[in-house]
């Protein structure tokens, strides 16, 4: 960050004002719209791909009380963004499965042993939370068997997308405005899946434990 930027904002230290430096936040304005925004700063979440897909698809597995397993990565964003859609489904009553990979054993991403497991727990739907964009042959392995897999993703994607149920990925989306207005946050699509959820299901508020965890999404997943 500029060394003359270091004053722009007055009382943040300089650890927090170069990470919003990394985030493109240079005015109090835009400070303030992303430390607090209101519910009418939040894009449309159908503007992502697929975001039809994937609600329709969890309405039904709420009707039919099926399984839902969640696999998240094990990074900050990746735990925190698990917990937004476990909480929001359960608020909504469904019964479901997190799963969160060991570090060491299994590594980031998704892993044919992990999807077999919530198989075997009884899931008949999988959403991914912060991977799953590039998982081409693990997602067809679980489609194989049976499971209609989700993902929310925010990583870039390969040239060669997994053939998903659905894949929610601002990277992915037709529009540019809402891939650049959605950049700076690290993981938006599970808040947007979870928005998503609440304007079909009857746009009951989030909870406030719910919107904590998204501005912990926002902050955990450090670019430098």
């Amino acid at each position: 960050m500029p060394l003359e930027k270091l004053g722009t904002f007055p009382g943040v230290p300089p650890l927090v004002a170069q990470l919003l430096h990394n985030r493109c936040i240079e005015t109090q304005a835009q400070l303030e719209a992303y430390l607090g925004p209101g519910r009418g700063q939040l894009l449309d979440p159908f503007m992502l791909p697929d975001m039809e897909k994937a609600v329709a698809r969890l309405r039904r597995a709420l009707a039919n009380k099926e399984h839902i397993g969640i696999f998240g990565d094990f990074d900050a964003d990746g735990v925190t963004a698990t917990a937004l859609l476990v909480m929001s489904l359960e608020v909504l009553g469904a019964s479901v499965l997190p799963y969160i990979p060991h570090r060491v054993e299994e590594g980031h991403g998704l892993n044919v042993g992990a999807l077999q497991k919530l198989k075997e727990l009884g899931a008949s739907v999988v959403i991914t939370a912060d991977c799953g964009v590039s998982s081409v042959q693990e997602v067809a392995q679980a489609q194989g068997w049976g499971l209609d897999v989700i993902i929310t993703d925010h990583h870039s994607p390969p040239a060669t997308l997994p053939q998903a149920h659905a894949l929610i990925n601002p990277k992915i989306s037709y529009s540019a405005k809402l891939s650049q207005d959605l950049s700076p946050p690290s993981s938006p699509s599970p808040l947007k899946k979870e928005r998503g959820i609440e304007k079909k299901l009857g746009d009951t508020p989030s909870p406030p434990s719910l919107r904590l965890r998204s501005e912990l999404v926002k902050f955990c997943d450090i670019p430098v």
